[in-house]
């Protein structure tokens, strides 16, 4: 009964994300409203994944990659035969997100599915996957930020722009990314232990 609760609410808020975001997409509208109705998106998509069974939660993740890695195909296929300004750029920057989709969508799909009947390990497998996912969303994230506000930097300078900046220090701000995503997943879990003990993180030296 709580698993068909989880599934209703999160088919709820999956729609209703997902129709607002697109109305203010259509509509161009601006502010907090596309950032409320992503939240929204991905914690039904979340509630919805908690009232599958393993095998079509595992299903779901794959859907749900297929669903992000055949657009980007697509737009390679047609970047990759037109004139568009900075193609190599564009066609790099969608294979990384393909490879991202793989590691956060794909792999954890295939993998809720080859165990699903393993029901004694089920809890292990559930918090290894979670692991993976939170490893690789942290590491996009940061890798992002890194990328872009080093190539603003870098823009700014005579005789430099963002294509070439990426070209030659992608790997290290992947690097980075990486390291900054896990000190914030340490961070958030020392954080949350010391709020279940009831003691504070140490700021600092008084």
């Amino acid at each position: 009964m709580e698993q068909d609760i989880k599934i209703k609410i999160g088919s709820i808020l999956l729609i209703i994300g997902i129709s607002t975001f697109f109305l203010q997409f259509l509509f161009v509208l601006y502010g907090f409203g596309p950032i409320i109705s992503i939240i929204m998106t991905l914690v039904g998509y979340g509630y919805l994944l908690k009232g599958l069974s393993y095998r079509n939660r595992g299903l779901a993740f794959i859907i749900s990659g297929l669903c992000f890695i055949i657009p980007l195909v697509v737009y390679i296929s047609i970047t990759s035969n037109s004139s568009i300004p900075w193609a190599d750029l564009i066609i790099t920057t969608y294979l990384i997100l393909i490879f991202f989709s793989i590691l956060i969508f794909i792999l954890p799909g295939i993998y809720f599915i080859f165990y699903s009947f393993e029901s004694d390990k089920k809890e292990y497998h559930g918090r290894l996957v979670s692991w993976l996912v939170g490893i690789t969303i942290m590491t996009l994230f940061c890798t992002t930020i890194i990328t872009v506000a080093g190539g603003a930097i870098a823009s700014s300078r005579p005789g430099a722009d963002f294509r070439s900046f990426f070209n030659q220090n992608f790997m290290v701000c992947l690097g980075l990314g990486f390291v900054v995503g896990l000190l914030l997943i340490g961070l958030g879990i020392l954080s949350v232990k010391a709020q279940v003990s009831g003691a504070s993180v140490p700021m600092g030296p008084s």
